[in-house]
């Protein structure tokens, strides 16, 4: 088999029969793919729906909302293709999406992962064309527009730019064709990433280790952005900054992560003398779990600073 393809679900009842139908007519012979869904213990009728409505589907049990790194990882385990195909469940897909991903791949034995075009919705918006770092531990969509302050994005209109193949930085998990026994080799997804910047640390670490990312334009899908997260909520800010954090641990130059934790503390206070206790509470909350995990942080740095054919500090010079 060549590809399986890993839709992670937490409670998407709502997206999965325009996502899986989808699947389910892409331009690839049929005994070549397979879909599995892996449901984070979801309270809505995902499940079910899913069982009845395309019983083609293998549905993988979580007993918990593990995330979604944990999730792929564990679906990735059962997984009988060459290549794992991951794909949020908040998409429809275009009839190339599967076959241009594998043509790329199968073009040239030094790409790790083939990510595709997403874009936003039905609008003629680029969401995701891969993934941008930066030199101050940001990740950012390829596509995507952010203001001075980091607070207002948008997305560039699509054009010629984004439809020259090319290599790039990262990917997002959004839509991304990896070689299965190259995400085992490399251990999957790093747990300490419960959503978010999961992607990031796995571009990282398959660029360390001499592959290179490769953005195919013709693998186009559509992608409700935050269809399954909502990026307003003190849920999104409680993830995003602290993986955010860990990736910056585990990677980045030490006064790096000093200049970047100040930041973050500032932040914090300045929250409390604005009165925005929500935000607050939950910024000092990723404060104390990244001190519980201190010793689990420092063997990650180290980890991750012995290993690979490139080190990272050619990789950071070479970010924005």
């Amino acid at each position: 088999m060549t590809v399986s393809v890993i839709i992670p679900n937490y409670n998407g009842q709502h997206f999965l029969q325009k996502c899986i139908s989808s699947l389910l007519n892409v331009n690839f012979q049929t005994n070549e793919y397979e879909i599995l869904m892996v449901d984070n213990d979801s309270s809505d009728s995902s499940v079910t729906y899913v069982q009845s409505t395309f019983p083609s589907v293998k549905v993988i049990l979580l007993d918990k909302n593990c995330g979604f790194g944990r999730s792929i990882n564990i679906a990735a385990r059962q997984a009988r293709g060459k290549y794992i195909a991951l794909l949020n469940s908040d998409t429809e897909v275009e009839k190339n999406w599967l076959s241009s991903l594998v043509k790329t791949m199968n073009s040239d034995i030094g790409i790790g992962a083939v990510c595709s075009k997403a874009m936003l919705g039905d609008e003629n918006q680029i969401q995701n064309a891969g993934l941008v770092l930066f030199r101050q531990g940001f990740g950012r969509d390829r596509g995507a527009l952010v203001d001075a302050e980091r607070k207002m994005q948008s997305y560039e209109q699509d054009s010629a730019y984004f439809n020259d193949k090319r290599e790039v930085w990262g990917f997002s998990g959004v839509s991304v064709l990896i070689r299965k026994d190259l995400f085992i080799e490399l251990k999957g997804f790093d747990e300490l990433f419960f959503m978010y910047y999961e992607d990031a640390d796995f571009s990282i670490r398959l660029k360390k280790a001499g592959y290179r990312i490769v953005y195919d334009p013709n693998s186009v899908l559509h992608h409700i952005h935050t269809g399954s997260s909502d990026e307003t909520s003190l849920f999104f800010l409680y993830h995003s900054e602290r993986s955010r954090l860990v990736f910056l641990i585990k990677y980045y130059p030490f006064i790096v992560v000093i200049k970047e934790f100040l930041y973050f503390f500032f932040q914090m206070v300045f929250s409390f003398v604005r009165k925005r206790f929500g935000i607050a509470v939950k910024r000092m909350q990723i404060l104390i779990w990244l001190m519980l995990h201190a010793l689990l942080l420092i063997r990650a740095r180290v980890r991750e600073r012995s290993y690979g054919k490139v080190e990272f500090l050619k990789l950071y010079q070479e970010m924005y």
